[in-house]
């Protein structure tokens, strides 16, 4: 491919856009069938997560296992919704079904967690290192006394109380260089999944090479594609709130003893509502997206690559 008829990114940025909402058009139903299991695993997730952060008896077991329930639902939701975006097939039970491309994606996943676990781990204990040591050097030239470390929730809100104009610069620039390397390494990998599925083999890193030269493209794809998913949850949980006159965002739903807030059935009917909608919206536009993407790009790449 000569680079004038390579994709520019507006084509990109444009092909994508049109196809996640084509795709949205046609696809609602099937989304909508196949993301209830997996909102229902998202709120029981949700709630024991609060309930973990909140009450005395924290459910560790459950939240593990909750952990677990959501990725093992969202592996075939989200392969089915990939097939009929990249291939157009649905296939009999709106397209779920567990095989060989599901197997796929959950070592895919693996891989991915392990990755950006271990590169943006260790890049944000750069980050609060870095933080760590402008605090003490502010401290000490303030002459102030040290934190105490063995104080763990109060460590945070007590960094920075000493910065002056220069600490907060270093500590703005750190947090932006981080910001950024987490967004280019994030969007590199964002296509692993598209590409699993249309070679229907293991696809952990192809999206490196599928991706170079158009993360910013990449990146504002697929934020602009999650985008109308959390607006659309602010709006709902406004109105239904107002409606129920309770909070229903997930973290204000639960007491100090991590019981529901409120008639526990409206309350959890009303999230279900709220989180199936928005998961099926999210799931739509992002599926449509990196399918999008990887149509493109997969032709980019095989076509510059000399017969």
């Amino acid at each position: 491919m000569t680079p004038s008829s390579r994709p520019t990114s507006i084509s990109l940025l444009r092909n994508a856009s049109t196809n996640a909402v084509k795709f949205a058009g046609d696809a609602w139903l099937q989304a909508l069938v196949v993301t209830l299991p997996l909102a229902l695993a998202t709120v029981w997730n949700s709630l024991l997560a609060a309930q973990v952060y909140r009450a005395d008896a924290k459910p560790f077991d459950l939240y593990i296992l909750s952990l677990l329930v959501l990725v093992l639902v969202a592996i075939p939701v989200h392969a089915a919704l990939l097939r009929r975006a990249l291939n157009g097939t649905v296939g009999p039970a709106f397209g779920v079904r567990i095989g060989g491309d599901e197997g796929h994606l959950a070592i895919v996943a693996l891989l991915l967690g392990i990755l950006v676990f271990t590169v943006l781990g260790a890049a944000g204990l750069g980050l609060v290192a870095v933080i760590a040591g402008l605090d003490l050097a502010a401290r000490a030239g303030a002459d102030a006394p040290p934190i105490d470390s063995e104080v763990v929730d109060a460590v945070m809100p007590m960094l920075g109380e000493y910065f002056g104009t220069g600490e907060w610069i270093a500590a703005g620039v750190a947090i932006a260089v981080f910001s950024i390397f987490a967004i280019w390494f994030l969007s590199r990998l964002s296509l692993a999944y598209a590409a699993t599925i249309a070679r229907g083999k293991i696809q952990a890193l192809s999206s490196f090479a599928l991706t170079r030269g158009r993360w910013i493209a990449v990146a504002i794809i697929l934020v602009a594609a999650l985008l109308p998913g959390m607006a659309l949850r602010y709006g709902l949980e406004a109105m239904v709130s107002a409606s129920l006159g309770l909070p229903i965002a997930v973290e204000q739903l639960t007491r100090a003893d991590g019981s529901i807030a409120g008639p526990a059935m409206p309350v959890l009917v009303a999230l279900l509502v709220v989180v199936w909608l928005v998961t099926a919206l999210t799931a739509l536009l992002y599926t449509g997206a990196t399918a999008s993407l990887y149509a493109a790009l997969s032709r980019d790449t095989a076509e510059s690559v000399p017969a």
